[in-house]
């Protein structure tokens, strides 16, 4: 049987994730998910847990091995995510006044 630590590994490994993102996902230092794959730790709060789940987008039974993975969470790990938007438009920096521009003087 294999442990919570290997289990983690596997499915973050299938969803093409490194550590540092899992861990920056459920807000918990990559120090802490590489203790959990390395089973330094063998026991696991029951809200770490679940973020752990909702981060990897798989049931925590899976990360307990109580369940194998059902097809439509192994389909996740093909499906590429999806890429992201800007959604905010940068400021102008502009100057409409120039009498509130900045003036560049040369200094000898």
């Amino acid at each position: 049987m294999s442990t919570l630590g290997e289990r983690l590994s596997a499915v973050r490994e299938r969803r093409g994730l490194t550590q540092g993102e899992v861990a920056r996902r459920i807000g918990l230092p990559q120090q802490a998910i590489s203790r959990l794959e390395r089973g330094e730790r063998e026991h696991v709060r029951s809200d770490v847990l679940a973020r752990l789940a909702t981060a990897l987008d798989v049931s925590a039974d899976v990360l307990l091995g109580l369940r194998d993975m059902t097809t439509s969470e192994a389909a996740l790990e093909t499906t590429p995510p999806a890429p992201r938007r800007r959604t905010r438009q940068a400021a102008s920096v502009g100057y409409e006044d120039t009498a509130c521009a900045p003036r560049l003087t040369a200094t000898r």
